[in-house]
Parts: C-alpha cells; structure tokens; sequence
C-alpha cells in the first residue's frame, strides 16, 4: 500500500511538472505571470505580440520605471509609462503579422535574453520589414519581467537571391 502512494504521488507531480505553462488556470494574469519561468514567461510576451493582446502582454513587463525602448532608428523611450503608452498603441493598432527566427536565449539566476530575427508584414506596404528584437528580462519578486527592448533594422530580404539557385 505504501508503495502505491509513493507511486501515486511521483504520478502527481509528473503531471503538475507536464502541464502547460500557458494554460489557463482561472487566476489573474499577473498571478499566471508569478509562476512562470523565463521560458514561460518569453512566450508569452512574444504570443501576446503576435495576438496584438496588450492584456497579456501587460504582465511581461516590469513593474519598475527602469525599461528601455530603442527604436530601429536609435529612438529611446525610458520608463515605464512612456514604455507601456507606446506599446499599447502599436499592439491594440494591430494590422502586422509578427513572424520571428530564435537566434539565440540564454537565462541566468536572474538574467535572460532572447534575440529574435523578425519578419514583419505591415498592412498597407507591399514587402516585410525586418529586424533584430532583443528582449532582455530580469527576474524581479519571483517573476520574470521585460526591462530592455531593442530594435536593430535588417536588409530587406532578396526575394530574387533564390532564383536560378
């Protein structure tokens, strides 16, 4: 009997351990956000981009005033409220398709990044912009949260470089 329940608890936990990070659990967002780890937390921030859902993306972010935003065009937007203002207009804007390549992650104790080669298909212009969107995240009150967003421009992509090949 006693191997049973020792059996019946590992079963437990292997299926707490399986479960989808995302899932939706009934608690608030900003709770969700508290269980999630860095993984967890980048694809959410990056599924509420491609969703143009500012209300889950909201949670991603720090609840500090130290976030940075660097425009393609070297623009820096500081702090929180100025961070939030702009974002929010770009996602509840909608008309792109955020299409992204990880090129590299790495998470530490209390640092991670993620560096994403995006494509981007704006509404209303005939080729795709694409860019180099460095996420960098800090865990901070035992959640992971977005303090520095930066854009680099990338060539546009050759759409005749694989004829003929």
């Amino acid at each position: 009997m006693k191997h049973i329940a020792i059996a019946l608890t590992g079963l437990a936990l292997l299926a707490a351990c399986n479960q989808d990070p995302g899932a939706p659990t009934g608690k608030t967002a900003e709770t969700k956000a508290t269980a999630c780890d860095f993984d967890c937390t980048l694809n959410r921030h990056i599924r509420a981009i491609q969703k143009h859902d500012f209300a889950a993306f909201a949670p991603t972010i720090t609840d500090r005033q130290e976030v940075d935003l660097i425009f393609p065009d070297g623009t820096l937007v500081q702090g929180r409220d100025a961070y939030m203002k702009t974002l929010k207009e770009f996602l509840d804007g909608g008309g792109f398709d955020f299409q992204y390549r990880l090129v590299r992650k790495q998470a530490g104790a209390d640092m991670g990044y993620a560096l994403l080669d995006v494509t981007q298909m704006n509404e209303g212009q005939p080729d795709p912009s694409r860019y180099y969107l460095l996420l960098v995240f800090a865990l901070q009150d035992g959640s992971w949260r977005l303090v520095h967003d930066q854009n680099t421009r990338l060539p546009p992509v050759d759409a005749s470089a694989g004829e003929g090949a």
